[in-house]
């Protein structure tokens, strides 16, 4: 079993080793970036770099920006630094050239001499940019660094700066990995530094039916759930940021069974609060306090708002995370802390390679302790305490994830997770009646046994989209997932491979917005399973996309149940055959601070699920969400 110290050790090292290393003097020369920045007229300030493929021309380069002049006589127009002219030669897509304005957000494609660009292709931009924002693609000069920590250098002829110790593709502390903050937000000055305020406003209904593969008993429900949540990001200094984020939320349920009570829940709930600090001592290290989300890529590990200390390592196409925390405070008005997350310490690392444009190796381990109180067989207790699982488990494991280019016959993102578990479990099972044979009261239950094993078990997943560069973008992917299983996991030792508990599985493939990977509807945890899945997606207009997505699932292990699923009926325990799945996720962002989503989903059961089972079950979602 693991300890703290077979952890904090190897650690120690890989800390002390990179900030003792050696760095490159230049963290930006001669890469080819994105860099999505302000230009105050003299130069650009880069908020984000991101690594690309290299071109064979050094000249070329792309930019985007609002239109600041144009001369339609000349073919000529500004766009912050850079005079663009255009030909009868030049491709013009989604706009002609007696739509283009002062004002209107365009991306150019072609090759620059000094700061004027001969375009190939112009094209309108999905969401508007505001004024002085710009976003260049090209190859950087030698960079330097300055006594204060800013690197400058140039791209496409202009000058850049940045205070990021390096370029990777983790997005900012501030954004979530599904959401668009629009990049015009509200400001106002606070000792002399802006502070941002933002959110956003998301209306999600939906109705759902048959989750208990019984046709014959009406189980559908209407559900209608709100959440408004407000932010305030404040830079303290130029490596000191605070961050406070709170939500109110509102969920409402309508059941078409008449015995079942409609209900609505309004409550306050805590987001994200924390305080960061980067070039600690002037090095690589930055250190983050306070409620922060902690995700990755894929979702796969984790993806969760933590009480926790994080430490950063970022230079260059090196990145490094070292998490740990507990929950110590309530969920919201209305929740406190949930009996499955009492007295859970965790310690997470991550290190992530970026070893080639667009290619990242990623190490992953998470331990976890559970310090909740075990009961012991018989005990009556409340019904809400209930804790069904205690583990000590300690998941660590790899990912290779990337896109290579194929020219003529588009782009191919791949990816490929693999990742083991060990250590101890309680699992805890409650009964409804008493001792004799009572039934207890709804609010009660009592404890009926409790099982101890050891644990080991394993998982990957592997999987590729295929992207052809035509109109419309059409997507193909096909994935495969499996994790080990047990077909008597209560006899002391449990070979079921789990995910972390603190995953969500969202993740997306060549459309505009996440959705869940293994199903919208069934949802299940990678464990004890194997899932394929295939899919086929366009998109559409200018920044909306469809997607078809079928997934095929199937137990290693025959046993009466399914871990973490969404619906309310078990498998035989004879039969693998779980079912398949049906989802059609569409999505649309034609709007600057627009988005709506819609999820499909249909599920059928296997036989798995016998004859017993009849009817399909089915759910569909709306999601509107207003970013400001």
């Amino acid at each position: 079993m693991w300890t703290i110290n077979k952890i904090a050790k190897p650690l120690a090292i890989i800390v002390i080793y990179l900030s003792h290393s050696t760095v490159w003097a230049g963290n930006f020369d001669k890469e080819w970036f994105r860099i999505f920045g302000y230009w105050n007229g003299k130069e650009l300030r880069a908020d984000n770099i991101q690594l690309r493929l290299p071109e064979q021309d050094p000249k070329k380069g792309q930019v985007s920006g609002r239109i600041d002049k144009i001369d339609l006589q000349n073919h000529t127009l500004q766009i912050g630094p850079f005079l663009i002219n255009w030909s009868k030669d030049t491709r013009f897509e989604l706009c002609q050239p007696e739509q283009l304005k002062v004002g209107k957000t365009i991306k150019v494609s072609g090759t620059v001499e000094s700061n004027r660009l001969t375009s190939r292709k112009i094209a309108l931009e999905a969401t508007p940019y505001a004024p002085g924002s710009l976003q260049v693609f090209g190859l950087s000069s030698i960079s330097t660094e300055r006594a204060d920590g800013i690197h400058e250098f140039t791209v496409l002829n202009i000058p850049v700066y940045t205070p990021q110790n390096g370029y990777n593709t983790f997005k900012s502390l501030i954004r979530r990995q599904d959401v668009r903050r629009p990049d015009d937000q509200f400001k106002f000055n606070l000792l002399g530094k802006p502070v941002t305020i933002g959110g956003e406003y998301d209306l999600n209904p939906g109705f759902r039916d048959n989750l208990d593969l019984d046709k014959n008993d009406p189980d559908g429900s209407m559900r209608l759930d709100q959440e408004l949540k407000l932010e305030a990001f404040y830079p303290i200094s130029n490596f000191t940021a605070v961050f406070l984020s709170f939500k109110g939320i509102t969920e409402s349920r309508f059941n078409v069974d008449s015995d079942t009570t409609d209900q609505t829940r309004v409550e306050l709930a805590r987001d994200e609060t924390w305080i960061y600090f980067d070039r600690i001592a002037g090095t690589g290290f930055g250190l983050q306090f306070g409620n922060q989300n902690v995700s990755e890529t894929r979702e796969w590990w984790w993806d969760k708002d933590m009480d926790s200390l994080r430490l950063y390592y970022n230079r260059g196409p090196l990145h490094f995370e070292l998490t740990g925390g507990k929950q110590i405070g309530g969920e919201s008005t209305q929740r406190s802390i949930d009996p499955e997350e009492d007295e859970i310490y965790r310690v997470m690392g991550l290190g992530s390679w970026m070893w080639n444009s667009k290619q990242r190796l990623e190490l992953y381990f998470l331990k976890q302790w559970d310090r909740s109180t075990v009961e012991n067989e018989g005990n009556v207790i409340k019904r809400l305490n209930r804790d069904t699982n205690d583990q000590d488990m300690a998941w660590f494991g790899g990912r290779a994830i990337g896109e290579i280019g194929l020219s003529d016959y588009g782009s191919l993102n791949y990816w490929a997770d693999v990742a083991g578990v060990y250590g101890d479990e309680t699992v805890t099972e409650y009964d409804s009646e008493d001792g004799d044979g009572n039934d207890l009261p709804d609010s009660l239950r009592r404890v009926d046994k409790v099982n101890r094993n050891d644990v080991s078990g394993w998982a990957f997943d592997v999987g590729a989209f295929w992207t052809l560069p035509v109109k419309f973008e059409p997507t193909f992917t096909l994935s495969y997932a499996r994790a080990s299983g047990d077909d008597n996991p209560n006899d002391g030792h449990n070979s079921t491979f789990r995910q972390t508990g603190i995953q969500r599985n969202n993740w997306r493939f060549n459309g505009v917005n996440r959705f869940r990977i293994y199903g919208e509807l069934l949802r299940p945890e990678l464990s004890n399973m194997g899932i394929f899945t295939s899919s086929f997606g366009i998109r559409l207009l200018k920044n909306s996309s469809i997607e078809f997505v079928y997934h095929k699932y199937d137990q290693v292990e025959a046993i009466d149940n399914l871990r973490n699923a969404n619906i309310n009926a078990d498998p035989n325990g004879i039969d693998r055959d779980i079912g398949q799945e049906v989802n059609v996720i569409a999505n649309f962002r034609e709007w600057k601070n627009l988005e709506l989503g819609v999820e499909g989903a249909v599920f059928d059961p296997g036989k798995a699920f016998g004859t017993e089972a009849s009817g399909l079950a089915y759910s569909i979602f709306l999601d509107v969400n207003y970013n400001f």
